[in-house]
């Protein structure tokens, strides 16, 4: 299967009658013809409805360095990635323990995370390289949990985009279509997340957990094509288990989550060991 090709011009065609606009680099923006009145302010903003790029300066699409919603002042903006790299796959990867959520007109991006916070605090960088956004850790008291936390019109759809409209429903096309690298990247975001390491190690097996069946079959393709054997999936688990192949796993994938790589080094000490 050919990897999708990324361009931003196949986002921002995606993108269309959502109320979105967009920024130009700075050299193009008097390439949009006044037609108009109200061109002068887009221009003067440099904040174009997409809709208008896309009919009538469908060269400019390569030109679009950030996606907008809202209007002059009070809008918010992100930056539109140029290429489909491995932290953007991690990001899709961590998010299947994520939600996009639609609240009284506003749209919510929210990832999960554990009190402590600490693997929030690096997809946060992540968010901000890739996208130009800041993520807000927040606290739930009732649950004990922390999770990041941002509304944005512009992301929400971008990666609703990204997700083929079904977040929690397969893998998306583009990482089932994607180089191994972009793969391996998508499950580490995927384990940081929704992998599961016991924290005593009295059995030497480890989890990939998710509701949606497909999602574990793709990564259990992923993790064999890489010589690591998995057990049957059963109860929304993709059991691995064994020293070898946890030991494979260990080595072969760079994990972000530290409270999870670290029960992973202490099951193979204890296997070590054993």
């Amino acid at each position: 299967m050919k990897f999708q090709n990324f361009s931003t011009e196949k986002l921002l065609e995606k993108m269309l009658n959502l109320e979105i606009r967009v920024e130009l680099e700075s050299g193009c923006v008097k390439q949009v013809g006044v037609h108009k009145r109200q061109v002068y302010k887009w221009r003067r903003l440099n904040s174009f409805p997409l809709e208008l790029i896309f009919d009538k300066y469908k060269h400019l699409l390569k030109n679009v360095t950030h996606v907008k919603s809202g209007t002059g002042s009070a809008h918010s903006k992100i930056k539109l990635p140029k290429k489909f790299n491995r932290d953007l796959a991690y990001l899709l990867g961590a998010m299947r323990d994520g939600s996009l959520i639609t609240s009284c007109g506003k749209h919510f991006i929210r990832l999960y995370d554990t009190r402590d916070a600490k693997w929030s605090r690096k997809v946060k960088n992540i968010f901000k390289t890739i996208f130009e956004i800041d993520m807000h850790i927040r606290y739930q008291k009732r649950f004990d949990t922390a999770y990041l936390d941002t509304s944005s019109k512009s992301l929400f759809h971008l990666l609703n985009v990204l997700f083929n409209g079904c977040m929690h429903k397969d893998a998306p096309e583009i990482i089932k279509t994607a180089p191994k690298r972009i793969q391996k990247a998508y499950i580490e975001g995927f384990f940081d997340a929704e992998g599961h390491v016991p924290h005593k190690p009295n059995r030497y097996q480890i989890d990939l957990t998710q509701k949606d069946r497909k999602s574990l079959e793709f990564a259990k393709t992923v993790l064999e094509n890489l010589g690591i054997r998995c057990g049957k999936i059963s109860t929304h688990r993709l059991p691995i288990y064994g020293k070898e192949n946890i030991e494979k796993f260990y080595h072969k994938f760079i994990f972000l989550n530290s409270s999870k790589a670290k029960r992973l080094e202490l099951l193979l000490e204890a296997t070590r060991s054993g």
